[in-house]
């Protein structure tokens, strides 16, 4: 629980400092450390599948990069921040994969996980002595976007309980891509040819894991 609210922490801070366009593409290469902690640890992956793996590896962090707009400062990254973000998350994955959900089940991590997050955060808050009080108009934000949060996490926990870690932190680690994707349709913003070769890895990645 406490890698996994520095790695949030960690990702919130680079967003901050940083640039998204940096930040999220690196950050979504978490799938790509859990499945090498996987595969050292003893899973075992056909040859395709571990091509799949990479290939959307690869696409996740191509679908997470957007255009630099003009008046967006080159400086100040976010890069450390997100590398921090994306190895913590990694480790977190891996760890919950291979012990946590074998000895516990699915949902029993995932509720433990949250209900650590919440004292770590009633802590800080109390330690800097800052508020934890929501506005009304953002309360059905944060109540929705928790909930899908919450659902999120849990359907990879259970994933994660078929045994195929690897495969199932690199299929979540496509978050990044469908933020674009979402964003780009919202906004009505063209994707860049970068996010359009990262589609066609991603997708070309799943059918070799599916074949694999």
């Amino acid at each position: 629980g406490r890698i996994g609210v520095g790695a949030t922490l960690a990702l919130y801070q680079g967003l901050k400092a940083g640039k998204v366009s940096v930040v999220a593409p690196v950050t979504a290469t978490f799938g790509a450390v859990t499945a090498l902690l996987s595969l050292a640890s003893g899973e075992s992956l056909q040859r395709t599948a571990l091509a799949g793996i990479v290939l959307v590896v690869i696409g996740a962090v191509l679908l997470g990069v957007r255009r630099r707009e003009a008046a967006e400062p080159a400086s100040a990254s976010g890069l450390g921040w997100a590398l921090v973000a994306s190895l913590a998350y990694g480790v977190q994955f891996w760890l919950q994969g291979r012990f946590a959900v074998p000895a516990l089940g699915g949902v029993l991590p995932v509720w433990l996980y949250y209900l650590s997050s919440t004292g770590l955060l009633l802590a800080a808050a109390s330690a800097r002595r800052q508020p934890l009080t929501l506005p009304l108009r953002g309360a059905a934000w944060v109540l929705g976007t928790g909930m899908v949060a919450v659902g999120g996490f849990l359907a990879l926990s259970l994933g994660m309980a078929t045994g195929e870690v690897a495969i199932v932190t690199v299929l979540a680690s496509l978050q990044s891509g469908v933020t674009v994707c979402l964003a780009g349709l919202y906004h009505r913003e063209r994707l860049a040819w970068r996010q359009w070769l990262g589609l066609v890895a991603t997708l070309l990645g799943l059918m070799a894991i599916h074949l694999g």
